[in-house]
């Protein structure tokens, strides 16, 4: 059929393979593929999609709780638990969240002037309860908060909320010196620097997240920083216990140069997984390198129902050779492919 339409458009024809092809080369997955997922038996899919609340609030939320959950290859799962619950800020990160707010401000005037109900129709919304059919089921909520508060409600205060949040961040970038504290901490001192409450902060990720459907962006890329900023935001206010805030003057790529970053490093991996295993009722993790079984349960803060280990063996004596550099030996080795173009490694991919 696609041939004979090539040369008679009069055809009917279906575009979805098309429109598939075009958007796996753009890295857009096609219009409704995740409502797919509740009619699919089986779904495949990175950890992420179920351990980042930021993702699983919208992908994975819908899943029944007899659904079998198997984290294959899961030797690595905490190192992925505790990049999902982390944030990394930079200079450069801050200023696209100077460009995101310009591009709020020019829109909400616009939708003032032309079709000021919207905002009105959103407003009452929050008021009433924004979540709150989202709330009353079983989900995994980190991200999520019912309520909103009052200073965000509205358009123009929240994009006041964010320039004060923006500048205070950008405020405890200016160190010389390496800066370690605790949530809590960090929490008192934008209180006493900007007050900004930590009530606030919580719902900030949810209220963007309703203010760019509302104003019904095209385009959401110029927003990534805002995002960024607002899901450091609620989760620096969600989580007073296992995580630190880092500010370093220098990145660790460039140690000569001075370019701050701020880290909100997660230390316990369980915070990420801990609403799977309380929703799901079977979790299966497997791995041909998990060695010792006892030690994922300690690390994940989590009691197996069971565990196993089979025996592997090999039908031939197996050669495994190891590949050198030529080049200096006094740097590390590093077999990891994502390292292959950090300056301080070497890497047989190479």
């Amino acid at each position: 059929v696609r041939r004979r339409r090539q040369d008679d458009p009069s055809i009917p024809g279906c575009s979805f393979y098309e429109t598939f092809n075009l958007s796996g080369r753009e890295e857009v997955l096609p219009v409704g593929i995740y409502n797919l997922l509740l009619h699919a038996n089986i779904v495949v899919y990175s950890y992420y999609y179920m351990l980042d609340p930021k993702v699983a609030t919208y992908v994975s939320n819908d899943f029944p709780k007899n659904t079998v959950v198997i984290f294959d290859e899961a030797h690595n799962i905490d190192n992925v638990c505790i990049e999902s619950m982390s944030c990394v800020i930079s200079r450069r990160a801050l200023d696209r969240c100077n460009q995101g707010i310009e591009k709020l401000v020019s829109r909400v005037a616009e939708v003032k002037q032309n079709d000021a109900a919207r905002l009105q129709q959103e407003y009452n919304r929050l008021v009433q309860g924004l979540r709150e059919a989202n709330a009353a089921r079983e989900t995994d909520t980190v991200l999520a908060n019912p309520t909103v508060p009052g200073s965000l409600r509205s358009a123009d205060s929240f994009i006041s909320f964010l320039r004060r949040l923006l500048e205070y961040v950008k405020l405890r970038l200016r160190v010389a010196h390496v800066v370690h504290e605790t949530p809590v901490a960090f929490l008192k001192d934008c209180l006493e620097k900007v007050c900004i409450d930590r009530r606030p902060l919580r719902s900030c990720a949810e209220r963007l997240q309703s203010m760019l459907d509302t104003l019904e962006f095209a385009d959401l890329g110029p927003f990534s920083g805002l995002t960024l900023l607002c899901n450091f935001g609620t989760l620096v206010s969600t989580y007073t216990k296992g995580f630190c805030v880092i500010i370093e003057p220098f990145d660790e790529r460039a140690p000569t140069v001075v370019n701050p970053i701020l880290y909100f490093h997660c230390m316990d991996a369980s915070f990420a997984i801990r609403p799977v295993f309380e929703r799901y009722t079977s979790v299966i993790l497997t791995s041909g390198t998990l060695s010792p079984l006892d030690m994922y349960p300690r690390i994940l803060n989590f009691h197996p129902v069971n565990s196993a280990s089979l025996t592997m063996t090999l039908a031939r004596n197996c050669i495994c050779p190891m590949v050198g550099h030529p080049r200096l030996t006094s740097l590390f080795l590093n077999m990891a492919f994502a390292s292959k173009l950090h300056f301080s490694l070497l890497s047989p991919w190479d």
